[in-house]
C-alpha cells in the first residue's frame, strides 16, 4: 500500500515512528520519567502568556480558540482523572 503524502506529512509521522521507537526501547522507568517531564513541560507551556510563534497563545491564535477556555477543559479533564483515581483507592 502506498499512500500519497506531502513531504511535510512524510516527515510528521516519521517524527511520530521515531518517537514512538523510542519510547518502546525505553524502560518502564526511563518511559515514566520521560512522562513527567513532559507533562511538566506542557503545563509549563500552557501556562506561558508569551505570543511568540509556537508558543500557546500563539497556537490558540492559530487554531482560533480562546486560550482560557483550553485551559478550563484541560484543568477540568485533570480534576475527572483525579476523581477517578480516588474512586480506585
Amino acid at each position: 500500500m502506498s499512500l500519497l503524502l506531502s513531504d511535510d506529512e512524510l516527515e510528521g509521522w516519521a517524527n511520530v515512528l521515531e518517537r514512538r521507537f523510542i519510547a518502546a526501547a525505553q524502560s518502564e522507568e526511563e518511559y515514566a520519567a520521560g512522562a513527567r517531564t513532559a507533562h511538566r513541560n506542557a503545563l509549563k507551556w500552557m501556562t506561558n502568556n508569551s505570543k511568540i510563534k509556537g508558543g500557546f497563545l500563539w497556537v490558540c491564535d492559530a487554531l482560533n480558540l480562546e486560550p482560557d477556555a483550553v485551559r478550563r477543559a484541560m484543568r477540568e479533564k485533570a480534576v475527572d482523572k483525579l476523581e477517578q483515581l480516588r474512586s480506585l483507592l
